[in-house]
């Protein structure tokens, strides 16, 4: 064993609802009102870091960076620049504006609501926005007692991501201590980086939550996860492009289909291979 984060450390919604004072009072309130786990986590993170300065958690917050190079933190010129790359751009676009209605239905009615609890100076959007990409950067996905949970491991998060994992940590969390334990798969040497493998993210998914896409020499320049969307336009040249989409519309075939690239650079198709081929027999017909 390499790590172990006792569960006092690790930082999830427990860590909100078991919390002590007005705020903790209104999380569990929250909860019980039906509010979902992230947004609860994301308040209680928020007010941790901005709003308690005697935070259990004070000198894990003074470590993180402010700010992720995220699909969160693009600027409406990067934006623009993006949507001209469908559908990353539309993707970003969407996930920013989902962030932004969140906020404005529940820390603004609870600012209204619970002004000395919730202040809309402590809880500025740029602060809600930090929150949420410190989860997407960063968290992990935990399960105890048959539930899944988004949660932040101090130290085992300073970890750097690699194809070929060094690490394995312990996905469940098991009674009754609870604690995440982070294992070596190969020999270490003294001073030696080790990596995680953060899991199957494709790039898209990598410069969406975290701000990167995995260097050309550690795949040859190719992921393994990567998956392409390819929408094919039915060729109408010779005037039957209709009758060649009536054909395929009969048959339950669509213009979207997906690739991948083996790790021989071979094409596959994935998720429905037998109609991709039947859309392209149908298409050049």
């Amino acid at each position: 064993m390499l790590i172990r984060i006792p569960w006092k450390v690790i930082f999830s919604v427990y860590s909100a609802l078991e919390s002590e004072g007005p705020f903790g009072d209104l999380l569990r309130q929250l909860k019980a009102e039906g509010v979902d786990d992230d947004t609860i986590l994301i308040l209680f993170t928020v007010h941790e870091k901005f709003a308690n300065p005697q935070s259990f958690w004070r000198p894990y917050w003074d470590l993180l960076p402010s700010a992720v190079d995220s699909g969160l933190y693009f600027t409406m010129k990067e934006l623009e620049a993006c949507l001209r790359e469908q559908p990353l751009g539309s993707e970003i676009a969407m996930m920013q504006q989902h962030l932004r209605e969140t906020y404005e239905s529940t820390v603004i009615p609870l600012a209204e609501k619970y002004p000395t609890l919730v202040s809309t100076q402590v809880f500025t959007w740029e602060r809600y926005v930090w929150a949420r990409a410190m989860f997407d950067s960063r968290g992990f996905h935990l399960q105890l007692n048959g539930r899944t949970y988004n949660c932040l491991l101090p130290v085992v998060d300073c970890l750097n991501n690699h194809t070929i994992a060094m690490l394995e940590g312990s996905s469940v969390l098991h009674e009754p201590d609870k604690d995440y334990t982070v294992r070596t798969l190969v020999p270490l040497r003294a001073g030696q980086q080790v990596f995680m493998n953060y899991g199957a993210f494709s790039h898209r998914e990598l410069l969406l939550y975290y701000g990167y896409r995995l260097a050309e020499d550690e795949l040859d320049s190719m992921n393994p996860y990567d998956v392409y969307a390819l929408d094919l336009e039915v060729p109408d040249e010779d005037g039957a492009g209709a009758l060649r989409s009536a054909i395929m519309s009969r048959c339950g075939l669509t213009t979207e289909h997906y690739l991948k690239v083996s790790s021989s650079n071979i094409i596959l198709f994935i998720f429905t291979p037998s109609n991709s081929l039947r859309t392209f027999r149908c298409a050049a017909a």
